[in-house]
C-alpha cells in the first residue's frame, strides 16, 4: 500500500508532460504541413512560369514536326499536372485551416494566441510601412508626371519661339513664303501648348491663345498679300478647327465665314464649313447671325449640294425656333408650301413631302407624327450630325405624361 501514493504521484507528474509534448508535436506537424504545401504552391507555380517561356533560339525552331508536337504535349501535360498539384496543395491548406481552428477550440492555450497576436502586430506594422512607401512613391510619381507635362509645354513654347524668330528673319530678307510657313508652324505649336492646358482643365491665364491667333492672322495676311486667296481661306478654316477644339465657338464661326469668303468655288470645302457651323450653332446662345450665314452659304452652293446639308440647315432652324415663343420669318417659310420649288431646294417631291410634314409636326408639337416620320423616313436623309439634332427635336416635344 505504501507504493500506491508514489505511483499516483508519478502519474500526476508525467501526464502534463505528455500533454505538452503532444501539443508540441501537433504544432510541429501543422508547421510542417504548412511549409510543405506553401513550397508545393511556389515550386509548381515557378515551373509553370518556366514552361511558359518561349524559346527564341533558332535551333529550337529547326526541329521536325514530330519533335515539336512531342514537346507541346509534354509541356501541356506537365502544366496540367502541376496545376493539379497546386489545387491539391490549396485543398490541403484549407484542411489545415480547419484543423487549426478545431485545435484552438479544443485546446485553448496562451502561447499560441500570443504568437498569433505578435504575428498580427508585425503584419500591421509592415502594412503601415508599405502604405507609407506607396504614398511617397505615388507623390513622387505625380511630381515627375507634372514635370514631364511642364517640360512638354515648355518645349512647345520654345519651339514656337524659334519658328517666330525664323519667320522674322525670312521677313527681313523678303521671303514671304517661308515667313508664312514658319508663322503657321509657330501658331500650331502655340495651339499644342494651349490644348495641353485645356485638356488638363488648367484655368491659369496664358498668352498661348492670343499668340496662336496672331500668327495665324499673320500667315493669312501674307497669303492675301501674295495673291493666294485660297490658301488664306484654308488657313482660316484651320484656325477655326483649332478654336473648335478649344471650345471657342463664336470665334470659330467668325473664321469659318471668312474662310468661306475666300473659298467659294470648292463645293466639298463649303460642305465641311456647313457642318462646322452647325456644330457651332449647337453651342452658341444667339445664333441669328450664324443662321443667316448658313443660309447664305447654302444659297450659293445649293444646286450642287447633297441632301444631308439642306436637312442639317432645316433642323438647326427648327431647333432655334423651338426655343423662342414668337416664330420670325426665316428660312423655314420656304417649306410652308406643299409644292416644291426646284430653285430653292434639292429635295425630290417625296423627300420634300416628308420634310414639310416633319416641320409641321415639330411646330405643332405632334410627337407621334414627328417620331414616326423620323424613324421611318427622315432618318435615312440625315448624316450623324443631323440625326443628333433631329433626335433632340423629337425628344423635346415628347409629352411628359403617359396614358395607360
Amino acid at each position: 500500500m505504501a507504493s500506491l501514493p508514489g505511483h499516483l504521484h508519478r502519474g500526476t507528474v508525467s501526464k502534463p508532460s505528455k500533454i505538452i509534448q503532444s501539443k508540441k508535436q501537433i504544432i510541429a506537424e501543422y508547421k510542417l504541413r504548412l511549409k510543405n504545401n506553401i513550397n508545393s504552391l511556389n515550386q509548381n507555380f515557378k515551373h509553370i512560369l518556366t514552361a511558359l517561356k518561349v524559346q527564341t533560339e533558332e535551333s529550337a525552331h529547326k526541329n521536325n514536326q514530330s519533335g515539336r508536337m512531342t514537346e507541346y504535349y509534354a509541356v501541356r501535360y506537365e502544366m496540367s499536372s502541376r496545376a493539379a498539384l497546386m489545387m491539391r496543395a490549396a485543398d490541403e491548406l484549407l484542411k489545415l485551416n480547419n484543423d487549426i481552428k478545431e485545435f484552438l477550440i479544443l485546446r485553448d492555450f496562451n502561447f499560441l494566441s500570443n504568437s498569433i497576436q505578435s504575428a498580427k502586430d508585425r503584419c500591421e506594422n509592415e502594412l503601415k510601412q508599405y502604405e507609407t512607401s506607396y504614398d511617397s512613391l505615388r507623390v513622387e510619381t505625380s511630381n515627375i508626371l507634372a514635370d514631364i507635362d511642364k517640360e512638354d509645354e515648355e518645349q512647345h513654347e520654345n519651339a514656337a519661339v524659334c519658328h517666330v524668330e525664323i519667320a522674322n528673319i525670312y521677313g527681313r530678307t523678303g521671303n514671304q513664303f517661308q515667313q508664312r510657313l514658319h508663322s503657321i508652324e509657330a501658331a500650331k505649336l502655340f495651339f499644342l501648348a494651349k490644348y495641353a492646358r485645356f485638356s488638363l482643365n488648367i484655368s491659369v491665364i496664358s498668352e498661348y491663345l492670343p499668340l496662336m491667333n496672331e500668327f495665324y492672322l499673320k500667315a493669312i495676311h501674307k497669303a492675301i498679300h501674295s495673291g493666294y486667296t485660297k490658301i488664306a481661306g484654308m488657313t482660316c478654316l484651320e484656325l477655326a478647327c483649332k478654336l473648335l477644339k478649344l471650345e471657342k465657338f463664336e470665334d470659330a464661326h467668325r473664321y469659318l465665314v471668312q474662310g468661306n469668303r475666300f473659298i467659294q468655288s470648292n463645293t466639298y470645302v463649303q460642305l465641311a464649313i456647313i457642318d462646322k457651323m452647325v456644330t457651332c450653332g449647337l453651342r452658341i446662345q444667339e445664333i441669328d447671325e450664324l443662321l443667316s450665314d448658313l443660309v447664305a452659304i447654302w444659297n450659293s452652293i445649293m444646286r450642287n449640294q447633297p441632301l444631308q446639308a439642306e436637312c442639317n440647315i432645316i433642323l438647326l432652324h427648327l431647333k432655334q425656333q423651338s426655343s423662342i415663343k414668337i416664330l420670325p420669318k426665316s428660312f423655314l417659310t420656304t417649306y410652308d408650301n406643299e409644292k416644291r420649288n426646284p430653285k430653292s431646294s434639292v429635295l425630290d417631291p417625296d423627300e420634300y413631302e416628308v420634310v414639310t410634314k416633319f416641320i409641321k409636326a415639330i411646330k405643332g408639337r405632334d410627337f407621334p407624327t414627328a417620331s414616326s416620320l423620323y424613324l421611318i423616313h427622315f432618318i435615312h436623309y440625315l448624316n450623324k450630325l443631323g440625326k443628333t439634332i433631329a433626335k433632340d427635336l423629337v425628344e423635346s416635344i415628347r409629352p411628359k405624361y403617359s396614358i395607360r
